[in-house]
């Protein structure tokens, strides 16, 4: 998975099989690819968002198992650090974050927490930075989706699009 820095930088995140843990940033002005930093967990299949400035790793795959941990980024120490798991281990979700009223929060939507069609996921999950918790929402996308785009085009709105309800 991957993320826009600035104009000129993407962060490159894990991926690969088996899953890898290097993080790279590409300049774009440079064409140069640099390694960054190593996360805490190989992992494929995962989300990357920014949410207050931080970049998070959410879930994914780690070659042996779905997972639910997420990891933070702490730009000044180009290290990352274990923050609150989500609720449930799951892979090819999507994810981003929501600026509301009063502060930013990371949402995680559909994704596998198995290997079958049955086991595509509807859920989906908050994350709330401040009291470094995730909460799993009563309200469910009305298909389960995998391999999907999360974007968010209000303070209060999210559209999924794309993805696959079938494995």
């Amino acid at each position: 998975a991957s993320i826009s820095l600035t104009f000129d930088q993407i962060m490159i995140t894990g991926g690969g099989s088996p899953p890898q843990a290097i993080v790279r940033i590409f300049t774009l002005s440079s064409e140069e690819l640099k390694k960054d930093s190593w996360m805490l967990t190989a992992r494929n299949a995962h989300s990357v968002v920014s949410c207050e400035g931080a970049i998070y790793l959410i879930g994914g795959f780690s070659g042996n198992e779905r997972l639910n941990s997420v990891e933070r980024y702490y730009d000044d120490q180009k290290q990352w650090k274990n923050v609150a798991p989500m609720k449930q281990k799951w892979h090819y979700l999507t994810a981003c974050s929501l600026k509301g009223a009063a502060e930013e929060n990371i949402y995680a939507f559909g994704g596998f927490y198995g290997g079958s069609d049955s086991e595509i996921n509807d859920s989906i999950e908050k994350y709330i930075p401040s009291e470094n918790a995730w909460t799993k929402l009563m309200i469910t996308l009305k298909t389960p989706l995998w391999a999907c785009t999360a974007i968010p085009i209000s303070q209060n709105q999210i559209v999924i699009l794309g993805g696959k309800n079938k494995n």
